[in-house]
């Protein structure tokens, strides 16, 4: 058998368990839909403008703007914007954690958009959450442009009023200039005129080139200050992102459904009892193994079919065989029963039979329905309280002997040769052995130990039976047995 296919056993056999730890689970997930708080989520969606890191290279682009996203992505959810929000809300600056729980910001794909989501008990309170944290962002992002460029904007600004203040000079100067007196008048007027338009001219070239940059500058603080603004504001959610029953259910239901063929295959693992003919076979390494089933409800045709089952096998093996044993595999088992009904079987095909078993056997005797009604007798030559049940042989005495030679076949039941030798002492003289356990009692080392026993002795070990039986059937069995041995 596969570990696959052992495995799927295994499950099926404590079906029970896994379909109980999956109702359980889904009613953990019903449980959860219902007990859990609604919690609604509203994003809004910021736009970066990319035109702040561009330079005309497309990769050096791409990376430029991945970083910006990064950046506002870790301003959003800053400290000092949660310290805004909380004073908008009216909330201590202790709240600052929780309210950084409530937020999350993520890029969204194939585009320079930002979505910042808030979560919160209340609809309104998720949406107004999520526009204060955009709102705040952007005033923050608009201040720290201000300051950062507020040096060279004043220095720039002074340089303008200095500049402008020595250009009004030097026109004042130019319209102040008259011709005087002497033969050089005009010479010297025309001098000065030059000088004073030179120095003009200096003054307006720098004037023009500082206004140029404080241009610049104003353009690059408005790039920065509008680099993140509001592309859609959130609006007030319809229904809660949580619970999801539709999630929570299946979901429950999925992890009791695991945890139960894990529970289920870790108990096999731990238990070495035998639950199947698969487990029975690969116990005592015979190649049939015949389940039958004991418990109240079945059939007489059904357990007659099983044990017809077991006595072909008998024949297929070992077809010349006329003594066959069933041994126990433990204590716990309980082979006169078995033993009688492959008799029956044997039987019914018009074989002379008798079953031989201890006194342990007489209960089991009653529950066998034997053709003729012949009855058990007991052996003068055998041990105290041996029983024997001849089928198809009505004029049948203990003065017969052992039966050996007046029976086609000798079918003889035995305990475990780890609780009685008696099964050893047989060994010698019997044909054929069936080991038999019990499902959800014998242990897989009882069975191997039993059928090891067996082929050390010499015998045949030709199947396996695996009785099913209310537990209460076997512990009184068991109990009448130990109660037989001690007295």
């Amino acid at each position: 058998m596969t570990p696959l296919n052992r495995a799927l056993r295994t499950v099926r056999q404590r079906r029970w368990l896994v379909a109980a730890l999956a109702a359980l689970g889904a009613a953990a997930g019903i449980t959860a839909s219902v007990a859990q708080p609604p919690v609604y989520a509203a994003s809004a969606q910021l736009l970066v403008d990319t035109r702040l890191s561009s330079n005309g290279d497309f990769d050096v682009n791409l990376q430029n703007n991945q970083l910006l996203g990064q950046y506002f992505m870790a301003k959003l959810t800053s400290r000092s914007v949660m310290l805004a929000v909380a004073a908008d809300e009216g909330q201590p600056s202790s709240n600052v954690e929780r309210l950084s729980r409530q937020v999350s910001v993520q890029v969204i794909k194939g585009s320079d958009l930002l979505a910042v989501t808030a979560t919160s008990p209340r609809a309104d309170q998720a949406a107004r959450l999520a526009n204060e944290v955009a709102g705040e962002t952007i005033a923050l992002n608009r201040k720290e442009a201000d300051d950062r460029f507020a040096p060279r904007r004043q220095y720039l600004d002074s340089e303008l009023v200095r500049l402008d203040g020595l250009i009004r000079a030097e026109q004042d100067a130019l319209l102040r200039l008259q011709i005087g007196s002497g033969a050089n008048a005009e010479a010297t007027l025309a001098g000065s005129i030059n000088s004073h338009q030179a120095r003009l001219n200096v003054l307006q070239t720098q004037y023009s080139d500082v206004y140029h940059q404080r241009q610049t500058l104003s353009i690059q603080q408005d790039l920065l200050a509008g680099a993140l603004s509001v592309s859609e504001p959130a609006s007030v959610p319809m229904r809660p992102v949580m619970p999801v029953p539709l999630l929570y259910i299946p979901g429950g239901a999925l992890f009791g459904l695991v945890l139960g063929m894990l529970l289920a295959l870790l108990m096999d693992r731990l238990d070495s009892r035998i639950r199947s003919a698969d487990g029975l076979a690969e116990a005592t390494g015979t190649a049939v193994s015949v389940t039958v089933d004991h418990r109240p409800g079945v059939t007489p045709a059904r357990l007659a079919a099983a044990y017809s089952m077991a006595w072909a096998t008998v024949v297929a093996e070992s077809p010349t065989a006329r003594v066959l044993i069933l041994v126990e595999a433990s204590s716990r088992d309980h082979a006169y029963e078995p033993a009688a009904r492959i008799a029956e079987a044997a039987g019914r095909l018009n074989r002379a039979v008798v079953v031989f078993g201890g006194p342990e056997a007489a209960t089991a005797a009653s529950h066998v329905p034997v053709p003729h009604g012949e009855a058990p007798v007991d052996l003068a030559n055998a041990p105290e309280g041996t029983l024997a049940l001849p089928v198809n042989q009505p004029s049948w005495t203990g003065s017969n002997g052992n039966g050996s030679g007046e029976y086609d076949l000798v079918v003889t039941s035995v305990p475990a040769p780890s609780e009685h030798p008696v099964a050893m002492t047989l060994a010698g003289s019997a044909d054929a052995a069936i080991v038999v356990a019990t499902a959800g009692q014998t242990r897989l080392e009882e069975a191997r130990q039993t059928a090891e026993s067996l082929r050390v002795a010499g015998v045949p070990l030709v199947a396996s039976i695996l009785v099913h039986e209310e537990p209460e059937h076997a512990d009184r069995d068991t109990l009448d047995r130990e109660e037989r041995r001690s007295a």
